[in-house]
């Protein structure tokens, strides 16, 4: 098994190293250059025309920094309980060291909440935060709601 092994490799790599003998010549190549040379040049397009625009200095302290995250203002949760749980939108959530929060839209805003927070006006409590979805019990009754994406 060992012996056939070896003469197989042996035949294999002869046959790969023939395809790349040295040949005398370069009488393919030479011929390439001599016909591609004949032929007419294939014209290229002229650039379009570059225009400089003019730069304006603008003072750095009267602008935000592209460079650092936009911050963005988060409500009171009280604020929540004004909206029922149908003009809540779930946007998001995110993880803060164990803690998973939740991002609600309101008319006006985007609100972070955690579990155990009353929110809506049908007083649900945040039981669980999913990935894609919240869990809340209505407080006024065993009602299970989810608000999903």
């Amino acid at each position: 098994m060992k012996h056939n092994l070896i003469v197989f490799f042996c035949g294999f790599a002869f046959l790969l190293l023939s395809g790349c003998r040295q040949q005398n010549s370069l009488d393919d190549l030479k011929h390439y250059l001599d016909t591609s040379k004949k032929q007419p040049a294939i014209p290229i397009a002229k650039l379009p025309d570059f225009h400089l625009r003019s730069v304006t200095k603008t003072d750095s302290k009267k602008h935000r920094d592209p460079f650092v995250a936009k911050t963005i203002r988060l409500s009171s949760v009280e604020q929540l309980q004004q909206y029922a749980l149908a003009d809540l939108k779930l946007v998001g959530t995110l993880m803060q060291q164990q803690h998973r929060l939740a991002l609600l839209q309101t008319p006006q805003r985007i609100v972070s909440v955690k579990e155990g927070q009353i929110i809506g006006t049908e007083t649900a409590k945040i039981i669980a935060i999913m990935p894609t979805y919240i869990k809340l019990h209505s407080i006024n009754g065993n009602l299970i709601l989810k608000l999903a994406h």
